[in-house]
């Protein structure tokens, strides 16, 4: 049975992974593969719509929330990646568990508990290789407003009643940004690239088509 290799695109809100993906997408297929995006964003945020009903619970700690979230996102592979990886070449995912990890660390959840849930891995697919988008908060935060993205609560979240959407935004990035340097300390090194995503999107675009292109994902011509 063909199993399409995934790639995984992570970063702060705003760093540009899903313009990335899309774009991602077209080269692949001219290069002759069958590619399709899966932007778990959507699936983020539906879990903090939700975590005032079902994991919200006052019944239940934070922690015990993280694990309910987390079997939502295994959930999510078997019912969306994993289909995917049958039926195409490449499977370019707009966040992984990594970013799922620092979205419950930045909620509070114990470091321990995370790491715990990461070496469950085994529940999803591994990826091929994870790029890692590196972007300034704030420059990130101008980038989804002059697009005309609306900020979502997740990308709020921990307010302050006197903070501004922008300080609110800063802060919490700040600290999604550190704990995504937390997690590149202790992966893979070959299976992760970091990007500044600074450089421009056709620099980032390059980067990210050469580095496949050494993993032999896309075919030298």
């Amino acid at each position: 049975m063909k199993i399409g290799r995934l790639v995984s695109i992570e970063g702060i809100d705003g760093a540009g992974k899903s313009t990335l993906v899309d774009k991602l997408v077209v080269v692949l297929g001219e290069n002759g593969l069958k590619a399709k995006a899966l932007h778990s964003s959507s699936f983020f945020e539906a879990d903090f719509k939700r975590s005032g009903i079902t994991d919200g619970s006052p019944m239940l700690t934070l922690q015990e929330r993280a694990f309910v979230s987390f079997s939502r996102l295994f959930d999510f592979y078997e019912t969306k990646v994993r289909p995917a990886q049958a039926a195409v070449d490449v499977v370019l995912l707009d966040r992984h568990i990594w970013s799922f990890v620092v979205r419950w660390a930045c909620r509070d959840v114990r470091w321990s508990v995370l790491t715990m849930l990461v070496e469950a891995q085994n529940l999803v697919p591994e990826t091929a290789q994870t790029f890692l988008l590196d972007a300034d908060p704030l420059r990130a935060y101008w980038r989804k407003l002059s697009a005309g993205i609306k900020l979502s609560p997740a990308e709020t979240q921990g307010r302050i009643n006197t903070q501004s959407d922008r300080e609110a935004f800063v802060n919490l990035q700040t600290r999604a940004q550190g704990y995504y340097n937390e997690l590149v300390r202790n992966a893979s090194t070959d299976r992760v690239t970091r990007i500044d995503s600074e450089i421009g999107e056709a620099a980032v675009l390059q980067i990210v088509i050469d580095k496949l292109r050494d993993k032999k994902i896309i075919p030298i011509a």
